[in-house]
Parts: structure tokens; C-alpha cells; sequence
């Protein structure tokens, strides 16, 4: 179908998506084990890095009552004191004298903890905090303290008297305790995160064909159509407008193609068409076969033709595989048995010259005298012929071809073929002088349509992978 308002994105004017959101969403959800496996790996990471560099510290704790002598009763008096005592005991504690009266004192080399006293705001209540990374150190360190102070700070006190009011005891738990699972959980989500981004920059910035708006800003050629992605009945192993399953939009793409191929051939003159495609998996034999199908419907004499040797498909896709007839390899092989080429679909109309097996000198095949000799007997007698043949990054087919047949499309399938190969591709079948129709955009995937049961992509009628073979001449 051509435009379709479902589709999210940026439009340009005619209705086309600029920004494929929905496919960059799609690569995305493509890659979410990968994305899982490493945030989860850096999750794990940053537990172990925060575990082994964890250092537990220990704090041993007192409090005491700050007054004056003689005005113990005055609390503003008191609370005065308090605050002042706070700050004045601070530099105390960070006096060497005292730490190494309390290291001496306990037989260390120095003193290892860290001290620190600070006033409870509003209050006369001084806390007196030790902190080390031993438990029992704290303890001795802080018992220290209370014993050596007077003997350092009898001066910067002076009157004040400091009146126990929650002794020390030895800490049983680290006053750090390790949280490493917080930064796990954040660096785990922080890595899916980037992955995500990183992974929808470069779905962004991809070079295959991705919207119709990539038809027009990267492609130097005219699209014909665009066929949205399209259920089928996996039973049937294949998708035909015949079928009675077939959505409505699907058949009406196809017949309008049809009618615009029928359209720019009979202005021109033309009787020939080739279906081709880049890559394989693009859904070309599929085009092929239904656009055939729709032609024949519309009262003409059509030949489809499956010259694509190396991984010959309309057979499968026509649900022909049980039919007998004379492969077309077999024929230009031997030369007999003419008469046995040609199978008629009678719920159709439609012509068909098939092949069972593939080719491996399908060049050749192309080249000889009797497959043009064949393909010109077809064009004399009938209205069209399709011709389907081998993706063109594979072999060179297509180009073989091209100097015998009037017109010639394109299937481009949404997001696999890079535009530069598509363009190098229209340039080759340009060779014959306006015997480039366009292309047609298949298997277009829009956001109220998933890719579960997609047609034909694999199976009989698909590639499947049985293009190994290619490359092996």
C-alpha cells in the first residue's frame, strides 16, 4: 500500500515517514539479549569492583553533658558552652600531642582511627565520635581520648565541665555498611540505557531503505508501489492473492501494480517485464507470482517464467510442486520436450514455465540461443511475460538478461538492501535505454502489523538460505 497514516514518524509533504521510529524500535527489541547480557554483566561488575574495594569502618560513640562551673542551672549558658566546647575539643582532637598520647598510651605507631566532635544543635550535649577500621581499635582509641584529654586541653576548656552521659561501647557493626547492589542496579540500567541509544543511532543512521521518504532522498529511481507486510496462512507455505485469507489491502496493492505495470508496458509497447531484486529474501518471486496472477485476471494471455535457476521458487509458491511438467534448465539443457514447458492455471488463467531444481550454469543457461529463442516465441504469443530471475548481488543474471527484455523492476523489502547497492542495481538495469519501470517496496512493516507469520521469507518460496551456492562459478 502507498502511504498509510498509521505509520509514526516525521512526515514530509504526500504523507511520507521520514524517521522509521518504528523500525529503530524494532532493531532495538532485536538486540534485547544482548542489551540484557551486558547490562547484566556491568551490573555484576560494578558489584564486584564496589565489594572489593568496600572498607568496612567501625564508630565508637559518647556523649556528654557540657555546663559551667558555678552556672550549671543556665541552660543558654550551658548550650553556649556546649557549642564552643564542640569546636574548641575539634582541635584538640586533631592535635598531635593527643593522638600521640593515646597511640603511646595503647602501643600503636600512631593513632588510626579519625576523631570528631560536634555539638547536638539547640542542646548542651557534646558527641564524641571515633572511627577505625577495626572495631576494638575504635574502642581503645576512644578510651585513649577520654583518659589524655584533660592533660591537653585543661587550658582551651577551662571551666567546663564534661559530664558522661552514654559511654563507649565496641561497635558490632561497620558504621559503612556495603550497599553494593544500588550501584549494581544503576550501572546495570545506566549500560541498557546507552545500549539503547548507541543501538538506536546507528538504526537511525543505517543506509538501507528504510521509509518511502528513503526512496525518494537516497534512490534515483520512481516507486511503484509500496506492500505493507502480510500475514498468511502458514499451512499454505506460501501467499496468494487468490487466497481467500488474504487481507483486502494486500490484493488491492497487488492489482494496483498490475494495473500500473499493464499501464506503462502498453505505452511504450512493451510485452516483457523482469523482476529482480538486490538481495536475497526480498520477496521479488512472490511479487512476481501475484502480480502475474493479477495481470491474467484482467483478461490477458500471461506467462510468468521462473528464470531464476539457482534457487527456482514458483513452482512452491504456485503450489505446482506435484504438477508434472518439463523443467525450463531441463529444456535449454537438452532441448526437448518443448511442449511440456508451459503448465496453465486454470483458476487463474495464468501461464507458468517452471523449474524444479536449480542450475548451477544458469549464465550460460541465459546466453544460449535456445532459451532466446524461447523467451521470444512467449513474447509473440502473449499480452505480457513476467520474468522472475536471480537476485543481482549474486550472479549476474539479471544483466545477462537485460538486453532481451523491454522493461525491468525492482523489489526493494523494507531495511535489507543498503541504498548504494539498490542504486548500482537501477544503473545495470538502466542499461537498456527506459527499461527501468521502478521499484516496489515489499513487506513494509507498520506499527498495528507484527512480523509473526511473515510471508514468505524462508519458505518454499523463499531464499531460505539456499543461495550458498552463489559464487561457486
Amino acid at each position: 500500500m502507498a502511504s498509510d497514516n498509521r505509520n509514526f514518524g516525521f512526515r514530509v509533504p504526500g504523507g511520507m515517514q521520514r524517521i522509521d521510529y518504528y523500525g529503530i524500535m524494532r532493531d532495538v527489541a532485536a538486540n534485547r539479549v544482548v542489551i540484557i547480557l551486558l547490562a547484566i554483566a556491568m551490573g555484576l561488575f560494578a558489584f564486584s569492583y564496589k565489594s572489593l574495594t568496600y572498607h568496612p569502618q567501625y564508630e565508637t560513640e559518647a556523649v556528654f553533658v557540657v555546663s559551667n562551673t558555678g552556672t550549671s542551672n543556665n541552660v543558654y549558658l550551658n548550650t553556649q558552652s556546649a557549642q564552643e566546647t564542640a569546636a574548641n575539643f575539634q582541635g584538640v582532637l586533631n592535635s598531635n600531642v593527643l593522638r600521640k598520647a593515646v597511640a603511646e598510651e595503647l602501643g600503636m605507631k600512631s593513632f588510626e582511627g579519625s576523631a570528631n566532635a560536634r555539638c547536638i544543635e539547640g542542646t548542651n550535649l557534646m558527641v564524641l565520635t571515633v572511627r577505625a577500621d577495626n572495631p576494638r581499635t575504635s574502642y581503645s582509641e576512644m578510651k585513649g581520648i577520654l583518659e589524655n584529654y584533660k592533660d591537653v586541653s585543661s587550658k582551651i576548656i577551662g571551666n567546663v565541665v564534661l559530664t558522661t552521659l552514654r559511654a563507649p561501647v565496641v561497635p558490632s557493626e561497620p558504621a559503612n555498611p556495603m550497599n553494593a547492589v544500588k550501584p549494581a542496579i544503576l550501572t546495570a540500567l545506566l549500560t541498557a540505557l546507552l545500549l539503547i541509544l548507541l543501538l538506536g543511532f546507528m538504526s537511525l543512521k543505517a543506509t538501507t531503505i528504510r521509509t518511502e521518504y528513503d526512496i525518494v532522498d537516497k534512490l534515483d529511481v520512481n516507486r511503484l508501489v509500496t506492500i505493507a507486510h502480510e500475514k498468511y496462512n502458514e499451512d499454505l507455505d506460501s501467499l496468494l492473492i487468490t487466497d481467500p485469507t488474504v487481507s483486502f489491502h494486500y490484493v488491492e496493492t497487488i492489482q494496483k501494480l498490475a494495473r500500473r505495470v499493464m499501464s506503462r508496458m502498453d505505452a511504450k509497447g512493451a510485452k516483457s517485464i523482469l523482476i529482480t531484486s538486490v538481495m536475497a529474501n526480498e520477496g521479488k518471486s512472490t511479487v512476481a507470482a501475484n502480480m502475474a496472477i493479477a495481470m491474467a485476471q484482467s483478461n490477458k494471455k500471461v506467462i510468468l517464467m521462473d528464470c531464476d535457476f539457482r534457487n527456482p521458487s514458483q513452482a512452491g509458491i504456485l503450489r505446482l510442486q506435484d504438477v508434472e511438467f518439463k523443467d525450463l534448465g531441463g529444456y535449454l539443457v537438452d532441448g526437448k520436450d518443448v511442449a511440456k514447458l508451459p503448465v496453465f492455471m486454470a483458476q487463474t488463467g495464468l501461464i507458468v514455465i517452471l523449474n524444479k531444481q536449480p542450475y548451477a550454469n544458469s549464465t550460460e543457461l541465459l546466453s544460449s540461443k535456445a532459451f532466446k529463442a524461447l523467451l521470444g516465441a512467449c513474447i509473440r504469443n502473449a499480452d505480457y511475460v513476467v520474468i522472475d530471475t536471480s537476485p543481482m548481488a549474486f550472479v549476474a543474471d539479471a544483466e545477462e538478461m537485460i538486453s532481451e527484455i523491454d522493461m525491468s523492476a525492482l523489489v526493494i523489502r523494507q531495511d535489507v538492501s543498503e541504498a548504494r547497492d539498490i542504486n548500482d542495481a537501477v544503473d545495470v538495469l538502466r542499461y537498456s535505454t527506459d527499461s527501468m519501470i521502478g521499484c516496489i517496496f515489499n513487506d513494509v512493516l507498520l506499527p498495528s502489523r507484527g512480523r509473526s507469520g511473515a510471508y514468505g521469507y524462508g519458505g518454499s518460496y523463499g531464499y531460505g538460505g539456499s543461495y550458498g551456492s552463489y559464487g561457486d562459478e
